[in-house]
């Protein structure tokens, strides 16, 4: 239980009353259940980020869990498991899709379907593959490819608002990503889309805060003193001398960025070695 007491601690200097649990697979944690069930009773909201893959017996415990504990499951690809149905079938009503975009010509199709015949949430979590620093060795969306796909997504979205389903965007779109006119579809049917790239902290496994996982080479030690406000300024100072690096040569006369509606892109993209 130590380390629940130290992250409990640093959460509630967040001062938020949600939690996001992400991994790996959070499921595999021995103490999985524990954890879940301490932040509940402190009247957390959990998020569970998983690949929907949980046994059968931990699935039977999560069942009688509050309200208060939902799940968002990784479908980036349309491949699926026996366990992964199975977690639809016993506790779908807790569960939010969710689609990373990596590559051109993607199939989408499997979030509609997935969530009309197993009666998920209605609205589902979409970002874009960004390269992990410094090396950008992973799968990752070029600057180049932005049109091509963006007109994709928006055939996508589409296609689901027909069925009552609709996107959240996840932060590291570029304002400029999708054209005005595509901007305008998104706003006529109450489609946020935002393209502030901010610090959301994640703790890691071995008690350490990353700015964000694509920034995972950056990191901070907590403690058991450890306050949010403290080590905020911190981070926040390591990454402030690559502001200057825009995704784009034309960020820098951008007036997005200049109204603060658009941050130039995610900072994985702009940190150099």
């Amino acid at each position: 239980m130590g380390q629940i007491v130290l992250i409990n601690r640093f959460v509630k200097s967040f001062n938020r009353d949600s939690i996001n649990i992400l991994g790996g697979e959070p499921s595999l944690n021995n103490d999985f259940f524990e954890i879940i069930s301490h932040f509940i009773t402190q009247s957390k909201k959990v998020t569970v980020f998983t690949n929907g893959n949980i046994s059968n017996y931990l699935i039977d415990k999560l069942k009688f869990v509050s309200d208060d504990l939902q799940f968002c499951v990784n479908r980036s690809h349309e491949d699926s498991s026996q366990e992964l149905i199975n977690f639809y079938k016993k506790i779908g009503y807790r569960v939010t899709l969710s689609v990373t975009i990596y590559e051109q010509n993607q199939s989408l199709n499997h979030i509609i379907e997935e969530i009309n015949f197993y009666r998920l949430n209605k609205w589902y979590r979409m970002g874009i593959a960004l390269p992990n620093w410094p090396d950008k060795s992973n799968q990752y969306i070029k600057v180049e490819e932005y049109t091509v796909i963006s007109n994709q997504i928006i055939e996508f979205v589409r296609k689901g608002l027909n069925y009552g389903i609709r996107p959240s965007f996840d932060c590291g779109f570029p304002f400029c990503f999708f054209s005005e006119e595509q901007k305008m579809f998104l706003s006529q049917n109450d489609i946020d889309f935002k393209s502030n790239c901010s610090i959301i902290p994640d703790i890691c496994h071995d008690n350490t805060i990353i700015p964000c996982f694509p920034l995972k080479n950056i990191t901070q030690k907590v403690s058991n003193s450890s306050d949010w406000e403290e080590i905020r300024p911190l981070m926040e100072n390591r990454l402030k001398q690559f502001k200057k690096f825009p995704l784009f040569q034309k960020c820098d006369t951008c007036v997005e960025i200049n109204t603060g509606n658009c941050s130039g892109g995610c900072a994985a993209f702009r940190l150099l070695p």
